[in-house]
C-alpha cells in the first residue's frame, strides 16, 4: 500500500518526501509536499514501489490525477484506491477513478476507533463494520433511532479499544439510517 494521507514522513530525524515501512510494505508519500514540482518524484517512486493499493484522502489524490490524467501516466499494479475521512465533492471521484482507472473505496472512521463503515464493491452506500465496533444513531433528544429514513448523530463504542475503552463516543458526524439489504448481500 502507498500512503498519501497527512502522515509527516520522517526518516532518521529529516523530513522527507518518503519513506518505506518493509514490516507492513507500506511506503509513505509526504502529503504536505503535493505540488507539481514534486509530482515526477511521486510518480517515480510508485512505479518503482508498484502498489496494488492507495490509501488516502479524496482532496490530496485529486490534486495528483489531475497531474497523472494530463500526463497519461498509468499505474498497472494498482487494484483500488482506499479514501477515508473526507468527503468527495462533485467531480472528485470521477477524476480519481478516471485518472488512476480503477476503483475508489471509501470509508469513515475516527482516530478513536469507535465505529467505521465504508462503500462496498457494489455502490457508493456505506455498510457498518460491526466487528470494529457498536455504531448507533442517536436523535436530538440522546434517544436511540430505531426507525429507517431518520438522521441522527452517529455514537460509537469501540471493541479496538482495550486499554482506554471508548463508550458511547459522540462524534459529532451524522448519518441517516436505511434499512434493506444491499446487492452484495449485506444489511
Amino acid at each position: 500500500i502507498a500512503v498519501i494521507r497527512g502522515s509527516v514522513v520522517d526518516e532518521k530525524g529529516n523530513n522527507t518526501l518518503f519513506r518505506y515501512e518493509p514490516v507492513k510494505s507500506r511506503l509513505f508519500l509526504s502529503t504536505y509536499d503535493l505540488y507539481e514540482n514534486n509530482f515526477g518524484i511521486y510518480v517515480e517512486k510508485l512505479h518503482k514501489f508498484k502498489p496494488k493499493f492507495i490509501h488516502t484522502y479524496p482532496s490530496a489524490i485529486s490534486v495528483f490525477a489531475k497531474y497523472v490524467k494530463q500526463n497519461n501516466i498509468e499505474f498497472p499494479t494498482l487494484k483500488g484506491i482506499f479514501c477515508s475521512s473526507e468527503q468527495f465533492f462533485e467531480g472528485q471521484r470521477e477524476l480519481i477513478e478516471s485518472a488512476f482507472k480503477t476503483k475508489i473505496y471509501s470509508w469513515d472512521g475516527h482516530s478513536e476507533y469507535a465505529t467505521l463503515a465504508g462503500e462496498c464493491e457494489v455502490n457508493t452506500d456505506y455498510h457498518v463494520f460491526f466487528e470494529y465496533g457498536y455504531t448507533e444513531l442517536i436523535d436530538k433528544k440522546g434517544q436511540v433511532i430505531t426507525q429507517p429514513g431518520i438522521q441522527g448523530e452517529i455514537v460509537g463504542t469501540s471493541f479496538e479499544m482495550k486499554g482506554f475503552p471508548i463508550i458511547r463516543y459522540k462524534t459529532g458526524d451524522f448519518a441517516e439510517w436505511v434499512e434493506g439489504k444491499c446487492k452484495c448481500g449485506r444489511n
